[in-house]
C-alpha cells in the first residue's frame, strides 16, 4: 500500500483507540438522546392526558353545579309568585268594585296592581334566578377545590379556602332573607314607577291599549328603576 491509502490506515492504527472511544461517545450520545426523546414525548403525552382530564373533571363539576342551579330555580320559583300573589292580590279591590263599580279610583288602583304584579314577576323572578346561580356555584367551587386537596393530600396552609357545612348553610339561608324582605323590597319601587309612568302618560281607564303602549309603559318603569 502506498500513497493516500497508505497514510490513512497508519493514521487509523496509530489513533484506534481514540477513533474507537470517539465513536462509542457518538454512539451513546445519540442512543441517548433517543432514548431522552422518547422519555420527553412520553411526559408531554402524559402531561397532555392529565391536562385534559383535568379540564374536562372541572367541566363536569360545573355542568352538574349549573344543571343543580337550574332545577333548583325551577323547584323554588313558585314560592315566589305565591308571595307576589299574596302581596299584589286583587280580591279586595274587586270585590269594592262588585259594590262600586263606577269608582274610578278603585278602576285605577287596580290598573296599578296589574301592571306592578306583571313587572315586579319579571325583576323577581330574573334577580332571584342570578342570586341563586351566583350563591350555588360559590360553594361548587369551594367544593371542588376541597375534593382537589384531599385527592392530591395537600397540606391545610396551602390547599386554598375551604367549604365546610355551616357555610354552604349560611350561603343557602340567605335564600330566606330574599323570600321575607327582598321580595318587598322590589315590589315597592316597582309600584312607584308604575304609578309614576301611567300619571306621566295621561293614559285613561277607557284606552284601548296596544303592544306598543304597553311595551312603552314598561320600557318607561324599567328607565325609572334603573
Amino acid at each position: 500500500m502506498s500513497g493516500p491509502v497508505a497514510s490513512t490506515w497508519d493514521f487509523i492504527k496509530r489513533h484506534k483507540g481514540k477513533m474507537l472511544l470517539l465513536g462509542a461517545g457518538v454512539g451513546g450520545y445519540i442512543y441517548i438522546n433517543k432514548i431522552i426523546t422518547r422519555f420527553d414525548r412520553n411526559w408531554e403525552k402524559s402531561a397532555s392526558k392529565d391536562f385534559v382530564a383535568e379540564v374536562r373533571k372541572k367541566e363536569q363539576h360545573f355542568d352538574n353545579s349549573i344543571r343543580t342551579s337550574n332545577s333548583t330555580c325551577a323547584n323554588m320559583a313558585p314560592k315566589i309568585i305565591d308571595i307576589l300573589d299574596q302581596l299584589l292580590d286583587p280580591q279586595d279591590i274587586l270585590q269594592q268594585l262588585s259594590r262600586s263599580p263606577m269608582d274610578t279610583s278603585l278602576w285605577k288602583e287596580l290598573s296599578v296592581m296589574i301592571l306592578t304584579r306583571a313587572a315586579s314577576e319579571v325583576y323577581c323572578l330574573s334577580l332571584f334566578v342570578c342570586y341563586l346561580r351566583i350563591q350555588l356555584l360559590v360553594i361548587a367551587g369551594y367544593l371542588y377545590v376541597d375534593s382537589v386537596s384531599n385527592s392530591s393530600a395537600t397540606p391545610p396552609s396551602t390547599a386554598g379556602p375551604s367549604m365546610n357545612q355551616s357555610i354552604q348553610l349560611k350561603y343557602l339561608s340567605l335564600l330566606h332573607a330574599f323570600y321575607d324582605e327582598g321580595i318587598k323590597e322590589i315590589v315597592a319601587p316597582v309600584r312607584e314607577a308604575v304609578m309614576q309612568t301611567l300619571d306621566q302618560a295621561g293614559l285613561k281607564l277607557n284606552d284601548r291599549l296596544s303592544y306598543r303602549d304597553l311595551k312603552n309603559v314598561f320600557d318607561e318603569v324599567c328607565h325609572s328603576i334603573s
